[in-house]
């Protein structure tokens, strides 16, 4: 999915963030992007920075491919 929605993005530019969802104050709703598809978080309001646990820099395999973290 990421390779879909970021593939032409500068690798230098993206990040990965952990977030943990009881520091959002927001409501979190899991969404697939189509009918049985897999679910992703979405945040609907503020996240807030002391929600965030980590920061994963983003790279690019040899053949140009998203690396993202495990």
């Amino acid at each position: 999915m990421a390779e879909l929605l970021y593939g032409d993005a500068d690798a230098d530019e993206l990040v990965v963030l952990a977030i943990d969802s009881e520091r959002v104050p927001a409501i979190v709703r899991y969404e697939a992007l189509e009918p049985g598809g897999e679910q992703y978080p979405h945040i609907y309001g503020v996240l807030p920075v002391s929600a965030v646990t980590e920061v994963v820099a983003v790279s690019r395999d040899v053949a140009g491919g998203l690396v993202l973290p495990g």
